[in-house]
């Protein structure tokens, strides 16, 4: 892959990082987009944040289980849903689960599949969500066995493609978004990375926990007081970890109200949000039809050229 053309102007940036991808029964990637005029403003924001509590490296998801990671993450979350408030920042986390009709197959691929979601995500977002004059770089979080050379290629046949569907009176005079650049990065030396992480890692959480945390979210407001019954022997008996996470949720939550951007979200089993449009958007995949199903890997096949059974 090689950097963009000296000639060409890249307008919009977007950054990628998953959640989960091949644990677990709730996945999700997630998509953080903006115009590339507020990069430098939010990166800043994102450091400062770091090291206001004292976090010297990257601050991922899985690795909050101490106090100042959870502080850290709060903060963090907090400062992008003010600036997605502020409409420098938008959010999407798409959020699938292995148990439904796509993902229930023998030999599922889900490295694959997670390459063709990244694919999904990515032209829904740049076709629907931002100026179809748009011009990208793309910046998701390293992961081996993904097809970077061709990932790119794909997105750009994809949106040639989609640009051909546009009424024939229209293609001449609408524009198309355009990618100068797509590559694997690490998260630790690009700071936005780190968002897409956190808002992955918070929707693949809710899904896991949420009637947990509603009763955990109940009682801290003083709105239920839970004996120690067998009924609610699981809330008394959640890990500090789990708490320290219920914690996150509840100040992603509580901001959102603040900042009212949770006019769609709908939390009945989950993150999820009801219109797309929303500048956070928790797009919980629902399969297409029967046809829709994730990619399986292909049987191995013995020296001989037979399938191994």
């Amino acid at each position: 892959m090689h950097p963009p053309a000296e000639n060409v102007r890249v307008t919009h940036l977007a950054f990628a990082d998953e959640s989960h991808w091949n644990t677990g029964r709730y996945r999700a990637l997630g998509l953080v987009t903006l115009e590339a005029q507020w990069q430098v403003d939010i990166e800043q924001a994102i450091k400062e944040n770091l090291i206001k509590h004292g976090i010297t490296g990257e601050l991922k998801w899985s690795k909050i289980d101490r106090d100042r990671d959870r502080d850290a993450a709060c903060d963090l979350l907090s400062t992008a849903l003010r600036l997605i408030a502020q409409n420098q920042l938008r959010v999407d986390v798409l959020i699938w689960d292995i148990e439904d009709s796509r993902h229930k197959v023998r030999r599922r691929d889900d490295l694959n599949n997670l390459q063709r979601l990244l694919f999904r995500i990515c032209m829904v977002v740049l076709t629907r969500r931002w100026p179809a004059e748009a011009c990208w770089a793309i910046y998701a979080d390293q992961q081996s066995g993904i097809d970077w050379d061709n990932l790119p290629l794909m997105l750009r046949r994809g949106l040639a493609r989609h640009h051909r569907q546009q009424p024939p009176q229209l293609i001449e005079s609408v524009s198309s978004p355009s990618i100068a650049e797509l590559r694997p990065v690490t998260s630790h030396a690009t700071p936005i990375v780190m968002l897409a992480d956190l808002f992955s890692g918070l929707a693949v959480f809710s899904h896991e926990h949420w009637t947990d945390f509603q009763e955990w979210r109940q009682e801290q407001r003083g709105q239920r007081r839970l004996p120690p019954t067998q009924e609610n022997e699981r809330l008394l008996q959640l890990s500090k970890r789990t708490k320290m996470r219920f914690s996150v949720l509840d100040t992603v939550l509580t901001t959102c109200h603040q900042l009212k951007v949770d006019t769609t979200l709908d939390t009945c089993e989950g993150l999820r949000t009801r219109d797309p449009a929303c500048p956070l958007n928790f797009w919980f995949y629902r399969p297409q039809g029967a046809y829709d199903k994730a990619p399986q890997k292909q049987k191995k096949v013995n020296g001989e050229g037979f399938q191994r059974r």
